[in-house]
Order: structure tokens, then C-alpha cells, then sequence
């Protein structure tokens, strides 16, 4: 027998479906924006829809068309977080009920070069953005209506053009992927 691309067998192994549901997507357009689309619709055959009003414009420039650069959600889902790379800032969405998005609150900047990653701990007290321009990690406090204040602390020197990042399950430790051929994964403790 064959070999399909989900193991053994005579043929790929299909597609598993995608729930129904809202998802994002960071535009990494000039001025930057994120569509916002429904899932609902594959059920049925249909493409993914857009919710109303989407794309949101972030108001900030970000000069790098195309790159799909770091998204997050927190609160619940409540805040949307969106890396603008050239920007060097975040913008921060209210997320209404139906998944629309209010207008960003004022971008947080970032203290980095070339912002490419952003993360949120599990409990969203913490959110961490990766700067593969500059090789940092800035580190932000989360505040009630999920404004980005920058903490005190901020990795230089240890990762390598990080990329991506991801806190652990129990807050207590930050992953950050290396890029720049670099590869591997730095950890850090919170």
C-alpha cells in the first residue's frame, strides 16, 4: 500500500474540518489590517465569510505588505492583540460578543526592532512580544481593558532573531522560538 500524507494507506488522509468559528488574521498590509472571518459557512460547502466591518484597520503603518506577523487573543477573548513589524508597536482590540472588532486602543510600543511574535499568558496578567530585528523579548503588564504597559524587564542577547513565543501552561515560563537560522527554542523564567 501507499503512503498518504496522514500515515499509511492508499491516499492523503482528508482534511479534518475546521470548527465553526471566528478567526483572525494579522493582514501585515500598509496601513495594517485585520480581516475577521466566520467559519459557519463550511459546514455548508460556502467559503469563510467576513464579519461586518472587516477588515479593522489597526491606524498604525506597518510597511511590511504580506507578512503574516504575530496575533493573540486575551481576557477570554475579549482583546485581540496585532504586531504592526515596522511600526515596532501592538495594537489592542476590544472583541464585541458577535466577534467584531472595536476600534484598537492606543498601540503599545514595543522598545524593539522588527516586532514579529506576540504572546499571552494563560492567566492574561502577562503579554510578551518577540523582536527579530533587535534579537529582544519586551515584556508587558495586561491591564483591565487590556492596554499594554511595558514591564521593567526585557531579554537582550539570549534568543536568536526570536520569531514566535509561548508562555507555559501555569505563567511561570516563556518560550520564544529562534530564527535566523539559528533554530531551537530559549526559555525563560517569569
Amino acid at each position: 500500500t501507499g503512503s498518504g500524507y496522514g500515515g499509511p494507506g492508499s491516499g492523503p488522509t482528508p482534511t479534518p474540518p475546521i470548527p465553526a468559528g471566528i478567526y483572525y488574521v494579522n493582514g501585515g498590509t500598509s496601513p495594517n489590517k485585520v480581516p475577521a472571518l466566520s467559519s459557519a459557512p463550511i459546514a455548508s460547502g460556502s467559503q469563510p465569510s467576513p464579519l461586518p466591518g472587516s477588515p479593522f484597520s489597526t491606524n498604525t503603518e506597518n510597511g511590511s505588505a504580506g507578512a503574516p506577523f504575530g496575533i493573540a487573543l486575551a481576557k477570554g477573548g475579549t482583546v485581540l492583540y496585532v504586531v504592526n513589524d515596522n511600526a515596532a508597536s501592538v495594537s489592542a482590540f476590544p472583541v464585541n460578543a458577535d466577534g467584531t472588532l472595536n476600534a484598537p486602543l492606543a498601540p503599545a510600543l514595543t522598545g524593539g526592532v522588527g516586532p514579529s511574535g506576540v504572546c499571552v499568558d494563560p492567566l492574561s496578567q502577562f503579554a510578551a512580544v518577540a523582536n527579530s530585528g533587535n534579537s529582544s523579548v519586551e515584556s508587558f503588564t495586561i491591564g483591565a481593558n487590556g492596554t499594554l504597559t511595558q514591564a521593567s524587564n526585557t531579554t537582550n542577547g539570549g534568543p536568536n532573531s526570536p520569531q514566535a513565543c509561548a508562555f507555559s501552561a501555569d505563567s511561570k515560563y516563556l518560550y520564544v522560538t529562534n530564527g535566523a537560522g539559528a533554530g531551537g527554542v530559549s526559555g525563560y523564567s517569569v
